[in-house]
């Protein structure tokens, strides 16, 4: 079993907001950027949008499993923030590791703006 290595620090989360790319659909927004590393960082954000302490916390369970079994994004390291939406709440594993491979998918693909 691999751990996720998460984004810990405001900076980091900024520096996401910031430079990457963003998509988004019912479930999430997700932004990703390259991080010059050998490895994916991530960080998930639950508001109180979503709902109480047990739904965010059931949220953030969810998108943290579907990022663990998802496995590497690419060959380089990307940092990548996962913004929970209050659509999430009574969605099952299934439903959030589609949306959160749509978004991977769609980002992958999308040209680097300049």
């Amino acid at each position: 079993m691999s751990a996720v290595i998460t984004l810990k620090s405001r900076f980091e989360f900024e520096k996401v907001y910031q430079n990457g790319r963003s998509c988004a659909n019912r479930l999430l927004i997700m932004y990703m950027v390259p991080n010059g590393m050998s490895c994916d960082r991530f960080g998930l954000v639950v508001s109180k949008k979503v709902g109480n302490s047990v739904i965010r916390h059931r949220a953030r369970r969810l998108m943290k499993e579907s990022v663990r079994l998802m496995g590497r994004i690419g060959e380089k390291g990307y940092d990548v923030v996962l913004i929970a939406r209050p659509g999430i709440r009574d969605k099952k594993m299934p439903d959030v590791d589609e949306a959160f491979h749509h978004l991977l998918k769609i980002l992958r693909h999308k040209k680097p703006e300049r």
